[in-house]
């Protein structure tokens, strides 16, 4: 998931390699409202875009993996 993510984020650089996070910085786990979907341009899971999904669910480490791609990136 690191490797693919940093390779979508490398070849599509209009998606910022980040996760929805709110004021606090803390990952968004329901679905954005749509004038923030319009215009997020990050990684999203099934829950940030439909609200009949909770994937990736609660164990997805989003850090490690935005983390992980970022260093991939920086190679």
């Amino acid at each position: 998931m690191i490797r693919l993510t940093a390779t979508l984020c490398t070849v599509f650089p209009k998606i910022k390699c980040d996760y929805p996070r709110n004021a606090s910085g803390a990952l968004i786990t329901q679905k954005l409202p749509d004038p923030d979907y319009d215009r997020y341009q990050g990684v999203l899971g099934h829950y940030h875009v439909q609200t009949n999904k909770t994937d990736p669910g609660p164990a997805f480490q989003w850090n490690k993996v935005i983390d992980g791609a970022r260093a991939l990136m920086t190679k």
